[in-house]
């Protein structure tokens, strides 16, 4: 989540968690047992400026920006 600055990510309707720029948590763990097969509803709350792309993966963000 490296292009968001602070927001809530909602996957199928479970609340996944909450992200910010400055930390504590730029990587968010998605429990593939919340995938669907087929479709899944994906849901971001930005509360600043939202970015025009998301991209997963399976690497983990640790340092601030």
């Amino acid at each position: 989540m490296r292009q968001w600055t602070k927001g809530i990510l909602i996957i199928n309707g479970f609340v996944l968690g909450r992200y910010a720029r400055i930390g504590p948590q730029q990587c968010l763990y998605l429990p593939s047992p919340l995938l669907h097969v087929g479709r899944n509803e994906i849901i971001i709350f930005e509360h600043y400026e939202a970015s025009d792309s998301i991209r997963f993966t399976s690497d983990q963000i640790w340092e601030t920006i």
